[in-house]
């Protein structure tokens, strides 16, 4: 089994998407099981456990590199 420093990273949801983890485990993680920047982002029926640091992270500032990645990827769409 591999272990990752953060399992599911989001770094920019539509508001209207209606974003979401549901009826999942994340756990054993190296650092964050969720980490998320962006608000309106919802985990329903879900387990927590075993992870190095927070189980979920909100952090809402990006670094430049950061906030580039997600105005490139903005243009593709």
């Amino acid at each position: 089994m591999q272990l990752l420093y953060v399992c599911v990273q989001v770094m920019h949801n539509d508001v209207f998407a209606n974003a979401r983890i549901t009826n999942s485990v994340i756990q054993r993680n190296l650092g964050n099981g969720v980490s998320t920047r962006g608000s309106f982002f919802e985990l329903f029926n879900c387990t927590l456990a075993d992870n190095t640091a927070a189980g979920f992270e909100y952090n809402p500032s990006y670094t430049t590199y950061e906030a580039l990645q997600v105005t490139s990827s903005r243009r593709a769409i």
